[in-house]
């Protein structure tokens, strides 16, 4: 029984004081560290808004680019009447693009209320952007010549500037691409 109560000679072990400064020092480092990971997701958010923004445009250019190589040159009679434009392959009303494509239809490629890219044929209208990419600005640029003139080949450079729909403000990247489409029709 005595050695139960006999006293420990060795005395070695920790002050309340070491304690305090070691339990900073790991704080300290844990809050360090979750800094970097939350920064590190935070990126990769933003980087994926980018990307699903930037493939959204590349596919509204890609539709708009397949039509708008198929557009017919019409020297007269065109079922898409431009009021107040001549005759031509592509005229811009109203802050879109108008032309008669491949399949004789009058196509129109506008910016719709909800600022997304739309696609009217005929009276069907289609959104060809998702619902959280928005278009906050289309320019059509159209180099057409005179009805029967044919002197320049029909092009389109098309701007087009959109960003993602997203509450949080640092995942919104204003992203403007350009590109220029001509008309494989030359007549």
């Amino acid at each position: 029984m005595k050695d139960i109560f006999k006293l420990i000679k060795n005395k070695k072990g920790f002050t309340l004081m070491e304690l305090i400064v070691s339990m900073a020092i790991f704080s300290a480092s844990i809050l360090m560290a979750t800094g970097v990971f939350k920064s590190a997701i935070e990126g990769q958010r933003s980087a994926i808004a980018a990307q699903n923004t930037q493939e959204s445009m590349r596919y509204a250019f890609e539709v708009m680019s397949k039509e708008i190589r198929g557009a017919i040159g019409t020297d007269g009679g065109s079922n898409c009447p431009a009021p107040g434009q001549p005759n031509r392959t592509f005229n811009v009303i109203g802050g879109g693009l108008n032309f008669e494509n491949s399949s004789n239809e009058c196509v129109l490629y506008n910016i719709n209320g909800n600022n997304e890219l739309e696609i009217t044929r005929g009276i069907d209208s289609l959104p060809i952007t998702p619902d959280e990419v928005k278009v906050s600005n289309l320019q059509f640029d159209v180099i057409d010549d005179a009805p029967g003139a044919h002197t320049v080949q029909p092009r389109v450079t098309i701007k087009m500037e959109a960003e993602i729909d997203t509450p949080r403000e640092m995942y919104r990247q204003k992203i403007i691409l350009q590109t220029t489409i001509s008309s494989r029709s030359y007549d």
